[in-house]
């Protein structure tokens, strides 16, 4: 079984914007490996949201491609596509706005395990089962199942995305600024979440961040991103500690310093 489980090659992306073509990503390339997290870092405008989208398979690359556990990203085919989203989920960066607002924690929750059922639909029990397994697994009450989004903060709504996007057990999470949209006094938290449950289940993630102090406790290795190309990349701690990059420097100087605990 081959070590990488996400891989990317000589992306390219653009968009049309009023005064011409904007290219977001330019010969983007990676490896992800089983059980590693990944962090792209870098401004707003960098490219690694783009990156994140063409590697989850929501937008087309013009040029290059991307392949998860050694099979290139579905494109049209439903059964493809059912094989992709049992192996690759993500988790976006409004945990509030990821979530239906008519649906209680437990229909959004059961709604990724009966589209992947193949001929039976689950058993009632089994998906009750499943459900409180997983509000277990991020930390949270089982009272949440029966509430709605509105009716939870926002570390409680991504404790909820993360618990969707684990529901069919993929091996690999692609998370999009997942703590961005939170208090400072919560992302620590959902961090190390993120963290203990990488470990528990194996998963392999590709972390987006425009800040290096964010992936401090997560990130295996660190690619930075700048103008739709990579900078630099390398092990976090050397990253860390001895960016060589001038933008890198930068994006460290103005870290924010969180808590891990």
């Amino acid at each position: 079984m081959s070590a990488v489980v996400l891989k990317a090659s000589n992306l390219r992306v653009s968009y049309q914007r009023s005064g011409g073509r904007f290219l977001a990503l330019d010969d983007v390339g990676f490896e992800l490996v089983r059980g590693q997290t990944l962090a792209v870092v870098g401004e707003s405008g960098s490219g690694k949201s783009t990156l994140a989208y063409a590697c989850a398979g929501l937008l087309a690359p013009e040029q290059g491609s991307v392949e998860l556990l050694g099979r290139p990203l579905a494109k049209q085919r439903a059964k493809d596509l059912k094989w992709q989203a049992q192996h690759l989920q993500m988790v976006f960066q409004d945990p509030v706005s990821s979530l239906n607002p008519r649906q209680t924690i437990a229909k959004s929750l059961a709604e990724p395990l009966l589209s992947i059922a193949s001929e039976a639909r689950p058993a009632a029990d089994e998906i009750s089962e499943r459900l409180a397994e997983l509000i277990t697994q991020v930390g949270l009450r089982q009272d949440v199942a029966n509430r709605y989004p509105h009716e939870l903060s926002g570390g409680q709504c991504q404790r909820v995305a993360i618990a969707r996007a684990l529901a069919n057990g993929p091996e690999v999470l692609i998370c999009d600024e997942p703590v961005s949209a939170l208090d400072i006094s919560v992302q620590a938290q959902v961090i190390n979440l993120l963290v203990e449950l990488q470990q528990k289940l194996e998963l392999s993630i590709l972390f987006i961040a425009h800040d290096l102090g964010v992936v401090r406790r997560i990130a295996s290795q660190v690619l930075v991103m700048h103008k739709g190309r990579i900078v630099e990349r390398g092990p976090a701690r050397q990253i860390l500690r001895d960016p060589q990059h001038s933008y890198t420097r930068n994006l460290l100087a103005s870290e924010v310093k969180l808590v891990f605990g």
